[in-house]
């Protein structure tokens, strides 16, 4: 299997990173990731106030890592 250069250059930039900075990284990436969800729940309803968007955003969530509750 082939790696692109940029792919091998982000491997040696995290790989220099320590335990804390990466997890800061990840916690930025998902942070993103909830966003966008949130704001295509906004686009495709309009009309939901936040209590309803954070609940619908709370079940794609819960759908997505397969999580009970």
């Amino acid at each position: 299997m082939e790696f692109s250069k940029a792919y091998i250059k982000q491997l040696e930039i995290l790989k220099k990173k320590t335990p804390a900075e990466r997890f800061l990284i990840m916690v930025d990436l998902i942070e993103g990731q909830i966003e966008a969800m949130r704001a295509g729940i906004r686009f495709k309803n309009p009309k939901f106030n936040n209590e309803e968007i954070e609940k619908c955003l709370k079940q794609r969530i819960r759908q997505s890592y397969s999580l009970k509750h």
